[in-house]
């Protein structure tokens, strides 16, 4: 093992020699720095974008602001967990922690009753929210502003929604891409990747901009492709062409037709020398494998092209199970045993090709379902997970079946359901997430995995409960049986579940018990890290503080791949985002380049120093 670590080490610090003066910092411009463009400048670039420079502000900025039309902090006081709305504002990150930047960057949320002449604005930080943004409708201003960012050494950040967990859609005193109205979708018939040799078929296919959220794929292909159906996400503002695609791209359908990056055909991408790129199995494939799991840092994307797959002849069938307590609620034992009944189903749910979520409170075990499968087969196949659930004490159950014609007939019905105030999940959070990929050998002893999960739950306190997804299986792995053909990790694709844990804090709450958090959720997740060493996380949805990540998001053999690609296509690093490939030179704040940080923050190079000279 010493020699891999060592192969990785040497990569890093291969890669980092590509980037000019790694020896000595080299900082991103700040806006209190000399360097920082001055309003001439800034003018002269936004007539070139079309007068589309935004101001980025924190969500309660219009609280305090005293040219915000009359209701605009109420509207946001109305609208505070609507992810549409979150998403509308290039300031509004979906979770609210990654627009602070601890006690002293913090806008917070004036009391009820209080106008701008009320407040001082000064108490309105902008914390980590971008200093200055573009509202891109053209591929032209994404050429523009990486020319404009390289010219003045500004750090470049992409918001297209602001799902991501890592809070890598912002940056304090970065200079933003605001991709949200960039959107569309277009139907392609018989598309065939430029490139690809004559004679190859075409499939049908739609191109989604980068800012096109899934609602407004799933609706297209509902309205235009009646027995189609793509592989997206859950929530419906998650952008289709962006960090859900980098990430690998998870969905209930995965079960059955792949990963988001499994499905994708073709990407038009801008790379930091301003080209736009055609990429695919044919054109630029190194890079076009890298940015289908390979996370952030690699290109700003303009579009993406996925294959339709055809839904099963007689449609779907979704099921749902809910679960409550006849009183209290349930204790570590009941959700032990919840774990266990369900953890026994799943083998046959896999074989089934069922994707869906499922989440465990002591108030509540909330299930949904969507399967390739009629009304009779659906019954069958979950009757041993609701009789199991009848035996247990203290249990009440409602459980249901219901035929449905499409993916976006279940979707629309499920988000009506969990989230019937707004049609999508809400947001708004302050809180930290973890993850673990629990690997499909685990299932071989449901006893000890639904402990296991029922031990982190209780150390990173039991009301949090827990979030489940079902979306691997066969779907996944027979989509790239080698492993070779995207930048996934093979720890997502061969995992039965992906399981996630929330813990969060209060709007008054200060760093110091905001960093209780973080203590306390990492180390309940090192029961299932210490349990399942040779697993990992899931890229887009792992904890901020995701030890050893390079092998944790895409194993060290991928990683070292990625880092060739980074140097080839970005030498010099210009494209910074947290845990992205390449990122250890710049530190932890993504701001100052040097090669201390590659110490500070790359555990495989001192292991491997470690294990080559002392084991």
């Amino acid at each position: 093992m010493v020699h891999i670590k060592v192969a990785l080490a040497i990569g890093i610090l291969s890669a980092g020699a590509a980037n000019a003066s790694i020896f000595g910092p080299k900082c991103k411009c700040t806006a209190t720095d000399a360097c920082w463009p001055n309003q001439q400048k800034w003018n002269q670039f936004s007539q070139s974008v079309g007068g589309r420079l935004v101001s980025p502000k924190p969500s309660a900025w219009v609280c305090y602001d005293p040219d915000a039309s009359a209701g605009a902090c109420q509207e946001y006081r109305d609208r505070y967990f609507d992810s549409r709305y979150r998403a509308s504002n290039p300031g509004m990150m979906q979770n609210w922690f990654y627009e602070e930047s601890g006690d002293n960057g913090r806008c917070p949320l004036p009391p009820v009753g209080t106008t701008p002449a009320d407040l001082n604005i000064a108490d309105c930080k902008q914390g980590r929210v971008a200093a200055v943004g573009v509202d891109v409708r053209e591929v032209g201003d994404i050429q523009k502003s990486i020319a404009f960012a390289k010219q003045h050494n500004l750090q470049l950040v992409i918001k297209s929604s602001g799902h991501d967990f890592y809070g890598r859609s912002t940056a304090p005193d970065a200079f933003q891409l605001w991709m949200k109205n960039f959107a569309g979708v277009a139907s392609k018939p018989s598309f065939v990747p430029e490139g690809a040799p004559s004679g190859t078929p075409g499939v049908l296919a739609v191109t989604v901009n980068a800012g096109t959220g899934w609602e407004d794929v799933y609706t297209h292909v509902e309205n235009n492709h009646a027995g189609w159906s793509v592989v997206g996400g859950q929530s419906s503002t998650v952008c289709a062409a962006g960090g859900f695609t980098l990430g690998g791209g998870h969905g209930a359908l995965s079960p059955q037709y792949g990963l988001g990056a499994d499905n994708v055909l073709e990407m038009t991408v801008v790379t930091v020398d301003g080209q736009v790129r055609k990429i695919n199995k044919y054109r630029n494939p190194d890079l076009f494998w890298a940015m289908r799991g390979g996370g952030g840092g690699f290109a700003v994307i303009v579009d993406v092209t996925y294959k339709l797959n055809a839904a099963p002849a007689n449609g779907y069938t979704a099921q749902v199970l809910m679960l409550t307590p006849k009183s209290g609620g349930f204790n570590a034992t009941i959700m032990e045993e919840i774990n266990r009944v369900f953890i026994e189903g799943t083998p046959a749910l896999e074989t089934n090709r069922w994707g869906g979520y499922f989440s465990l409170t002591p108030g509540m075990l909330w299930a949904t379902f969507i399967g390739p499968s009629n009304y009779s087969t659906t019954v069958s196949t979950f009757k041993p997970i609701v009789d199991g659930f009848n035996l247990i004490a203290n249990v009440n159950q409602q459980s249901w079946a219901i035929p449905q014609p499409s993916w976006q007939k279940w979707h629309q019905y499920i988000q009506g359901m969990a989230f019937p105030a707004t049609g999508t999940d809400y947001t708004g959070s302050r809180s930290y997430i973890a993850s673990r990929l629990i690997p499909a050998a685990a299932l071989s002893d449901p006893s000890k995995l639904a402990k296991e999960f029922t031990d982190v739950t209780v150390a990173n306190g039991i009301t949090n409960g827990y979030v489940g997804h079902l979306v691997t299986g066969l779907g996944v792995r027979e989509s790239d049986p080698t492993g070779s053909d995207t930048a996934v990790s093979p720890a997502l694709r061969n995992a039965a579940y992906h399981m996630l844990w929330y813990n969060g804090w209060g709007a008054s709450a200060n760093d110091t018990r905001i960093a209780q958090s973080a203590t306390v959720l990492n180390s309940a997740l090192d029961i299932l890290r210490d349990a399942y060493p040779d697993s990992g996380a899931y890229y887009n949805e792992a904890s901020f503080f995701e030890p050893k990540w390079q092998s944790s998001f895409w194993g060290v053999e991928n990683y070292l791949k990625l880092l060739k690609i980074k140097a080839k296509y970005d030498p010099k690093g210009f494209f910074v985002c947290k845990s992205c490939v390449g990122s250890e030179i710049w530190g932890r704040d993504g701001k100052c380049k040097s090669i201390l940080n590659l110490l500070d923050d790359t555990p495989f190079i001192k292991d491997a120093l470690r294990e080559l000279f002392f084991a």
